[in-house]
């Protein structure tokens, strides 16, 4: 059906990511089972499972190559010292921007005074 579109990826998802499909699929189980219980929030655990597992089975499924023949991770990848420049930048921007979302957090999870 769709596997000759994309071959070189359809073979790959099945040896590698049908795993994750079989576990997406679990998730996806779990997740209506929750529902049908009234869980809630093991509904959104298990759905969030389901999801993630799939994404994760494209991406392996996927893995080296972006465009599949054209371009790798490898090749698309920037220089390491834009890399570093990057992660420094963002733990920085993360020990700025942390305190002042925890007390926005605090402020807005306390109940309102009683008059």
């Amino acid at each position: 059906m769709f596997w000759d579109q994309a071959p070189v990826v359809a073979h790959r998802f099945r040896d590698r990511s049908m795993l994750l499909v079989v576990l997406s699929a679990v998730g996806g189980i779990g997740s209506l089972v929750a529902l049908a219980r009234n869980q809630f929030v093991a509904a959104r655990l298990a759905a969030g499972l389901a999801v993630a597992a799939m994404l994760w089975g494209w991406a392996v499924a996927q893995y080296p190559d972006l465009i599949v023949g054209q371009v790798t991770v490898d090749d698309a990848a920037a220089p390491a010292t834009n890399i570093h420049a990057m992660l420094y930048t963002v733990g920085g921007g993360l020990l700025l921007i942390t305190p002042p979302l925890v007390v926005l957090y605090r402020l807005f999870t306390r109940p309102e005074p009683v008059d």
